[in-house]
């Protein structure tokens, strides 16, 4: 594929992108260009901060962050409509507040994983 040739909206219909175990280090802010997004698979990266532009996938109900370098998140860049989201085994501080920030903006959420990473 030519760059020249390249535009995310030739993706804009994809539901379901699976990039788990890719050595990522970010998630593209042009992420919002796949509008049809439900779910995000992201699992085994070194994706460290979690770009803005995520919250314009209102189609999004799976975000999966699983075995990352996530260590803080502003929980406003998540979807409202989220209703699954797997952040286990990243370096974050998980707390009460934690759940209760995410579950106040993410209303629709039914499933959430906060464990922390585990020792070596």
């Amino acid at each position: 594929l030519h760059s020249e040739s390249f535009s995310p909206m030739m993706f804009s219909c994809i539901e379901v992108l699976n990039l788990s175990c890719s050595s990522l280090i970010a998630i593209p802010p042009q992420i919002d260009a796949l509008s049809e997004l439900v779910e995000l698979i992201l699992f085994s990266n070194e994706i460290d901060c979690v770009p803005k532009t995520l919250s314009s996938l209102q189609n999004l109900r799976l975000l999966d962050l699983r075995d990352n370098l996530l260590e803080t998140l502003d929980y406003v860049v998540f979807p409202r409509n989220l209703k699954c989201l797997h952040l286990s085994d990243n370096m974050l501080q998980v707390s009460a507040l934690s759940f209760i920030s995410i579950r106040a903006h993410c209303p629709n959420i039914t499933h959430l994983e906060l464990e922390p990473q585990r020792e070596i």
